[in-house]
């Protein structure tokens, strides 16, 4: 039987070049492409965020407020006194008290001045002084939102007396985003209490008491006079470690 010659060299190396695929050309084509659909995918994002930011509310908005309100409010509000501030109109301090193994403590340790001083001695301060001044701040802002919501306004028209902490009836009656972000910010509250409490006495508070104290400044042409201004005291009840209002 007569037996075929083996192709050329030349030949067999032609094949197998043109069997081989050419994977560094490919793949500088494929990178853009990547990049380019993941580039489109954020803008996606960014601009559905953005529309139900703006938008007025609705069903989709209150489900997704804890991500609207982080994508387009990171550190601070997104707004015109961004670039043109007022000038600081109040200051907040934060103070706590509690009670251990069924004892109140009696007095109330203040949380603000030690941190400020803190921050203000410390060329790398930590976050915790932020930590301690969000609390009012945060905590009052929470309950504004509640109180202010349409709907609890059209259920509860007295909300407004409602004091730090909020009825559950009325809380029931808000958006659930807004109970989520009530509830969040009246648990990190407890916490920080709680622990400044075990740090000062070294046993675990069974009950705490939050104090926000806010120093409403006179308007900036009246501000020589350092008496000038009004302060208001905002008292918790007593909360148990979830948040809960206890008998005292």
């Amino acid at each position: 039987m007569t037996q075929l010659a083996a192709p050329p060299d030349v030949v067999a190396g032609s094949l197998s070049a043109a069997a081989t695929p050419r994977s560094g050309p490919a793949r500088r084509r494929i990178a853009p492409r990547v990049v380019v659909a993941g580039a489109c995918g954020v803008l996606a994002l960014h601009f559905g965020i953005t529309f139900l930011h703006v938008a007025p509310l609705n069903p989709l908005s209150q489900q997704f407020s804890a991500l609207v309100s982080t994508w387009t409010s990171p550190f601070f509000t997104q707004n015109w006194e961004l670039f043109a501030p007022d000038p600081v109109s109040r200051d907040t301090g934060v103070l706590v008290t509690g009670s251990i193994g069924g004892e109140e403590i009696g007095r109330y340790l203040d949380l603000s001045t030690p941190m400020l001083e803190r921050k203000l001695h410390n060329p790398v301060p930590d976050n915790l002084h932020y930590t301690v001044s969000s609390v009012g701040h945060n905590m009052l802002s929470a309950r504004q939102d509640v109180i202010q919501d349409p709907t609890v306004l059209a259920e509860h028209p007295d909300a407004g007396d409602q004091g730090l902490v909020i009825d559950p009836d009325v809380l029931a009656d808000a958006p659930q985003g807004i109970q989520d972000d009530y509830e969040r910010t009246l648990a990190s509250a407890v916490d920080l209490a709680a622990n400044a409490l075990m740090r000062e006495y070294g046993a675990q508070p069974d009950a705490v008491q939050i104090r926000i104290v806010t120093h409403e400044f006179p308007r900036w042409s009246q501000r020589a006079d350092a008496g000038l201004g009004s302060v208001v005291y905002s008292d918790t009840p007593w909360l148990d470690m979830n948040g809960r209002e206890v008998s005292r």
